[in-house]
C-alpha cells in the first residue's frame, strides 16, 4: 500500500475520533474571526493594491478526570486548534505546464489544523504523560509540528525526559501547512503539473520524525537538551538533524543568565548561540550584556547549504531606569560583525534609546524609540518612532481605542521606504458576554511608497463554556 495513502487514512481516522472527544468532557472553545480589507500603495506609488482577507481561528480544550480520587491528578486533555484563511486558497496562474506562469506550492488549502491531540496527563502517580495526534512543540532546536505520539516521564519534579515519534507536518499532507518545514527546498505533489515544469521541486512524501528532550532543574540553575531528526524518503537521506541546549537561572532574582546553542548535524556546523546576562543594581537601575552568533542552515537536500553560510556575530550592552511603575527609560549599544563568502567581514556599530510610560492606570500609553547604526565606511541607517495609545470604556459594554504614531527612516537600502510618515487607528469594541467581543478598526497611514495604506478590520471573538 502507498505510504502516503496509509498516512492520510490514519490521519482521517484519528481526526474523526478526536472530533468526538469534547462531547465527553467539560471544556472551553474560543473562536476569533477577522475580516480584513485594505489598500496598500506599491513602491513608487505606481498603483494601489486592494486586498481582502478573512481569517478564523478556533481553539478547543476539554479536560476529563480519569479518577475520582482527589489526591491523584490523572487527566485526559483534548486540544484542537484550526485556522481558516480564505485568501490562502488563491492561485497564481492557470497554466501549470508553463513554468513562467506557475508558482509551485503556492496553491494552498484554506484550512490548516495547527494541533489536534489527546493527552493523558498524570499517569502512574503523576509521573507519565502520553499524547497522541498532531502536536506543535517548541524546544532548544526550535518549533516543530508532527503527527504522532509524545511521551514524557518525570521520575522527580526536577527532572523529565520526553520522546516524540511520528511524521513531520508538511505542505500537501492532510490539512497541513509548510510553516515549520526546513528552508531551502520546495516540496509539493507533482501530479498537478507536467514533469518538465519546475524540476527543482522535490516530490512530496511522508517525513519520519523522531525527537527527544531532557530537562534538569537544579534550583539555582536549569538545563535542557533536545535532539530531532527528520528523514527524507524522497532522497534516501536526511531533511534535518539538530541538537540544541539551554542553560538558565530562575527568574525573580537580582541577576539572571540565559544561554542557548543549536548545532546542525546535517550541515556539520554551529547554527546559533545566544548568551544574555542581566543584573539589577537597585534604585530602579538594571544593566545587561549579550552575545549572539548565527549561521544560516537549510534542508539537507538544498543547494543553499553551499551558499549563504557566512556567520554573524554581535555583542552589546544595555541599561534601563525605572522612573515609576509603568514608566521607564532604556538604551544600549551593539557591535556586529558579518562575515562574507570571500573571507572578509564588515562591521557595524549601533545604538538605541527608548522611553515608555503608562498614564491614568494604564488607559493611555506613550512610547518613543530611536535607533541608529553605521558601518566602517560611514554609511548610516537611522529610525525614529513616536507612539501614543488610548483606551476608554464608554459604558459596561462599549469601549473606544485609539492609536497614533509618527516615524522617520533614513539610509535604508530600499529608497522607497526612506522618509517620514504618520498614521492612526480608531476602533470601537462591544462586549457580547464574558470573553466574547465584537470590534471594528479603521486605520490610515500616510508616507512614501509602501508606507501609505488604508485599512478596515472587523473582529468577532466568541468564548463558549458548557
Amino acid at each position: 500500500m502507498d505510504a502516503s495513502l496509509l498516512y492520510r487514512s490514519a490521519f482521517l481516522f484519528v481526526t474523526i475520533l478526536f472530533a468526538a472527544a469534547p462531547a465527553l468532557a467539560e471544556g472551553l472553545t474560543r473562536a476569533r474571526t477577522t475580516a480584513d480589507l485594505f489598500e496598500w500603495s506599491t513602491p513608487g506609488q505606481q498603483r494601489p493594491l486592494l486586498r481582502r482577507r478573512v481569517v478564523s481561528n478556533i481553539d478547543t480544550t476539554s479536560r476529563t478526570a480519569l479518577t475520582d480520587e482527589p489526591e491523584r491528578a490523572e487527566m485526559l486533555v483534548f486540544s484542537m486548534r484550526t485556522r481558516l484563511d480564505l485568501e490562502s486558497g488563491s492561485r497564481f496562474g492557470d497554466t501549470p505546464d508553463v513554468p513562467r506562469n506557475f508558482v509551485p506550492g503556492f496553491e494552498r488549502g484554506p484550512i490548516d489544523v495547527v494541533s489536534l491531540n489527546v493527552t493523558a496527563q498524570g499517569l502512574f502517580h503523576d509521573r507519565v504523560d502520553i499524547g497522541l495526534g498532531r502536536q506543535l512543540v517548541s524546544d532548544a532546536t526550535g518549533f516543530a509540528s508532527f503527527d504522532g505520539m509524545r511521551a514524557r516521564w518525570r521520575p522527580t519534579n526536577a527532572f523529565y525526559i520526553e520522546g516524540r515519534l511520528g511524521f513531520e507536518t508538511r505542505y500537501g499532507m492532510p490539512l497541513s501547512t509548510g510553516a515549520f518545514e526546513s528552508d531551502g527546498v520546495l516540496r509539493a505533489p507533482r501530479t498537478t503539473w507536467s514533469n518538465d515544469a519546475a524540476p527543482e521541486v522535490l516530490a512530496l512524501g511522508a517525513m519520519p520524525y523522531v525527537a527527544g528532550e531532557a530537562h534538569v532543574d537544579g534550583g539555582w540553575l536549569r538545563g535542557t537538551g533536545a535532539y530531532r531528526r527528520t528523514s527524507d524518503p524522497t532522497t534516501s537521506g536526511l531533511s534535518r538533524e539538530e541538537f540544541g541546549a539551554t542553560l538558565s537561572t530562575p527568574s525573580g532574582k537580582r541577576w539572571s543568565l540565559n544561554t542557548h546553542a543549536r548545532y546542525a548535524l546535517h550541515a556539520a556546523r554551529l547554527a546559533a548561540v545566544r548568551v544574555d546576562a542581566q543584573q539589577i543594581l537597585g534604585r530602579g537601575w538594571s544593566i545587561g550584556a549579550f552575545y549572539t552568533f548565527f549561521q544560516p542552515t537549510f534542508d539537507a537536500a538544498s543547494i543553499w547549504n553551499a551558499f549563504f553560510v557566512a556567520p554573524t556575530n554581535a555583542v552589546g550592552i544595555d541599561a534601563q531606569k525605572q522612573l515609576r511603575p509603568g514608566c521607564a527609560l532604556s538604551g544600549g549599544t551593539e557591535l556586529s560583525l558579518l562575515a562574507n563568502s570571500q573571507g572578509g567581514a564588515s562591521t557595524r556599530l549601533g545604538g538605541q534609546a527608548a522611553a515608555t510610560c503608562n498614564i491614568g492606570r494604564g488607559a493611555a500609553e506613550l512610547r518613543g524609540r530611536a535607533k541608529a547604526s553605521a558601518d566602517a565606511n560611514g554609511r548610516a541607517v537611522s529610525h525614529a518612532l513616536l507612539y501614543a495609545g488610548y483606551e476608554r470604556p464608554l459604558d459596561a459594554r462599549w469601549s473606544l481605542r485609539m492609536r497614533a504614531q509618527a516615524w522617520r527612516l533614513a539610509g535604508n537600502d530600499r529608497n522607497e521606504l526612506n522618509g517620514a510618515g504618520a498614521g492612526g487607528v480608531v476602533g470601537a469594541y462591544y462586549t457580547l458576554s464574558s470573553g466574547s467581543v465584537a470590534g471594528l478598526d479603521v486605520e490610515r497611514n500616510w508616507g512614501a511608497g509602501p508606507n501609505s495604506s488604508a485599512r478596515v478590520m472587523a473582529y468577532l471573538d466568541i468564548a463558549v463554556w458548557p
